[in-house]
């Protein structure tokens, strides 16, 4: 064959073998390999060479193999090898000797074409490759327990006859030429194909390493060049551990803060089961999707080690203590079992907000804790990019400035309650809170225009009860408040002690100071003898120049000077006080107008809370004396701006039994309300038990005992909110009637 077809058809054939001339094979018989096996310790094995037959086809050769070249059936003479044109073994030659006997160990990776006469042959040479690893299951692992099945998984090119050795040296430095716990797993003088079983995956096949002495084991595997073709090569040496058959469990730490996570580590023997416990599974959890967790949330469970003789799970506690978590090996039996102890202190988030801020103005929100790196804030169930990755200082302090008058942060922009909360760590980014995620701490703030605004602690109150006026008021130093009768400046003045709005008549008049923040509050209270009826409020907050009217820094009293009010109807003397001050030609004076009722009917009513917040779902449990024999069919529950704050389940009990109950038909309706099963009466200065249950975001009043408005006594024995958290001092606002 002529010189030029031969390069053709190279040419050829390198495009075809390019791409698979250095991939990992198993079986290299190829082309015109016509080795001949013999047979050594059992096993079909390859001798000294790679025989190749010069027929014109392409043959896989390892480096540091030797080659003997026939031609014909018989040994050819010398034959050159040259690297093929246009490849990186380009200019490469070498020749065998004068039998066709080639020693490869000098050449390089890459393509060849071996001539002699007008015989050839193109070899494809590569690196041998050994690659050792040993594995349980499909895991890599540097130690298992004795007894446990060992992968022992080679990656390689050498052909399947090639004889190799497994060379395992125990702890003491023996070797083992075959398996003590298994004589027909042999080490020595095995052939590829053999020692490929042992890293299949098929498991009876697998090293049994029963009975394997503790201690610290090599593997590694080397060629028997004599019937490996002449390839003297080895793989890296690999350690093993064998352990004993032990169950451990170790924490990542041993002391945290609630619900701070901790990852936990059981080592044991693979696949034995085993079961894991808490000492408080109470406030236990193990989240769902965490780590090895079940894929639902627990307080223990049973599992079954990996192969690789590790499991991995993660754990956090709602509540302080000191814990212990127990893992048993049921397999082996309940005394084979470990613990660990794991001390948990509170997690404390501190808040410092406004309790008020005014819509337009800035504000800092402001707060400390004692574990994390950063925060997220959510507003309303939501994480807003600048409330996200609030960094921790070193003190524990974090901060951020919020402008409520740039700001994209909605409900700093609107008036009501804005409940924030903190997490500590969060991952998840900006976006919504996930149901499954629990806040750190949690504050509301309440969300104001400019100007004036008040709101009563009822809408309803009886003789010698009280109430409150709340409100917030910009940029003046107080407010005026005004109690009208329903009979007008001739009717009672609603507090007998109170004074006078102008001499000769009985309107209530009070100077009520503005705090820093903006905010007042003002306790009226109520004779045990005043008319009943509709009571006008009337709330007056000046303008910026000071004063009423057009008036520099004169008072209520000043403003009404040229103005009689004896005999005048409510009707008649808030015409007056329009008139005066926010009906007068140029004036920016600010007016709020309620209306109370007072009347001598019996009812229970704790009134609304100074600061109804942080406020929470829960179970409520307490007592309450009445100061009045009362008929009772009804309890009505105030709930905190802009929520559904409401009684879900309500008893009145004493020693002798249950004496009424009522459940929450939801929201529908008059949802606020809820129906006893019957009216009963409640007995003044007797003392009743209650539990009470509720939903959304009822106001709380934080005493642990309270006068109500017509002069009751309740007392919080225990609250448990929705997260467990026990408290003593939280009684929902609530109004009992007929």
């Amino acid at each position: 064959m002529n010189r030029s077809k031969i390069t053709g058809i190279l040419l050829l054939l390198i495009g075809i073998m390019i791409s698979s001339v250095f991939s990992v094979m198993t079986q290299l018989t190829t082309g015109s390999d016509v080795t001949r096996t013999t047979v050594r310790n059992g096993y079909v094995v390859n001798p000294d060479n790679i025989t190749i037959s010069m027929d014109g086809n392409i043959t896989e050769v390892l480096i540091g193999q030797n080659v003997q070249f026939m031609c014909g059936g018989n040994k050819s003479g010398k034959v050159t090898v040259t690297g093929v044109a246009g490849t990186p073994t380009e200019g490469h030659v070498v020749t065998s000797d004068s039998t066709g006997w080639l020693d490869t160990s000098w050449m390089v990776e890459g393509m060849y074409n071996a001539t002699y006469g007008e015989h050839w042959e193109l070899l494809a040479v590569s690196k041998p490759v050994m690659g050792l690893s040993l594995k349980a299951g499909t895991k890599d692992v540097s130690s298992i327990c004795s007894g446990a099945p060992l992968r022992v998984h080679l990656e390689t090119n050498l052909d399947k006859n090639d004889c190799v050795d497994l060379v395992v040296r125990t702890p003491e430095g023996c070797l083992l030429t075959q398996n003590p716990a298994d004589p027909n797993q042999k080490f020595d003088d095995i052939n590829v194909s053999q020692l490929l079983e042992y890293g299949s995956m098929n498991e009876s096949k697998w090293i049994n390493t029963t009975g394997w002495n503790v201690g610290t084991y090599t593997f590694s595997v080397r060629t028997e060049e004599e019937n490996a073709r002449g390839l003297d090569v080895c793989s890296k040496e690999r350690e093993l551990a064998v352990l004993s058959v032990e169950i451990t469990i170790e924490a990542e730490k041993c002391v945290v803060v609630e619900s701070e996570k901790v990852r936990l580590t059981v080592t044991g023997a693979p696949k034995h089961n085993i079961a894991i416990s808490s000492s408080d599974p109470t406030h236990t959890i193990f989240p769902a999707g965490y780590e090895d967790n079940p894929p639902f949330d627990s307080s223990g469970f049973d599992d079954t080690i990996d192969e690789d003789g590790k499991r991995k799970y993660v754990v956090y506690f709602n509540d302080t203590g000191t814990y212990t978590i127990e893992v048993t090996d049921t397999t082996a039996g309940l005394s084979n079992y470990d613990c660990v102890d794991i001390s948990v202190s509170e997690k404390r988030v501190t808040f410092d907000v406004p309790s008020r801020v005014v819509i337009g103005e800035k504000f800092t929100i402001k707060g400390a804790t004692n574990v994390g790196n950063t925060v997220d804030i959510a507003v309303e169930n939501y994480v807003y990019p600048e409330l996200n990755d609030i960094p921790i200082e070193e003190n524990g302090e974090f901060e951020t400035e919020i402008d409520t008058g740039t700001t994209n942060i909605t409900p700093f922009t609107v008036p009501g309650s804005v409940l924030l909360e903190v997490y500590i760590d969060r991952a998840a980014g900006t976006g919504e809170i996930g149901a499954n995620e629990t806040e750190d701490g949690r504050v509301a703030i309440l969300m104001v225009r400019a100007g004036l605004t008040a709101e009563l602690s009822t809408d309803s109150v009886v003789q010698g009860g009280n109430f409150m006026v709340n409100g917030t008021a910009r940029g003046v130093k107080n407010v005026d408040i005004v109690v009208v009768a329903p009979k007008g400046s001739n009717g009672s003045m609603i507090c007998p002690t109170g004074t006078p709005l102008q001499a000769g008549t009985n309107i209530y008049y009070a100077v009520v100071p503005v705090t820093a923040e903006g905010a007042f509050t003002k306790k009226i209270c109520v004779g045990t003898d005043v008319d009943t009826g509709s009571y006008l409020v009337v709330v007056l907050s000046k303008g910026r120049d000071g004063g009423y009217a057009q008036g520099h820094d004169n008072n209520l009293t000043e403003a009404l000077a040229d103005y009689n009010l004896t005999g005048k109807t409510q009707a008649q003397i808030l015409a007056i006080l329009e008139d005066a001050t926010v009906g007068a030609a140029g004036s920016d004076d600010l007016m709020w107008k309620g209306d109370i009722t007072v009347s001598n009917e019996s009812y229970i009513d704790t009134g609304l809370p100074e600061n109804p917040y942080p406020s929470i779902s829960g179970t409520h449990n307490g007592t309450i004396i009445p100061s009045h024999d009362i008929n009772v069919s009804k309890l009505y529950t105030y709930p905190c701006e802009g929520t559904g704050g409401h009684t879900e389940y309500i008893r009145i009990y004493n020693e002798s039994g249950t004496i009424a109950e009522a459940n929450w038909t939801g929201y529908k309706g008059d949802w606020h309300n809820i129906t006893f099963d019957r009216p009963v009466v409640l007995l003044a200065n007797r003392t009743y038990s209650y539990t009470i249950r509720t939903g959304s975001y009822p106001q709380i009043i934080h005493r642990q005992n309270h006068t109500t408005l017509d002069g009751s006594l309740i007392t919080c024995t225990k609250f448990t909110d929705a997260n467990g958290r026990v408290y003593y001092d939280w009684i929902p606002a609530i109004r009992l009637y007929a």
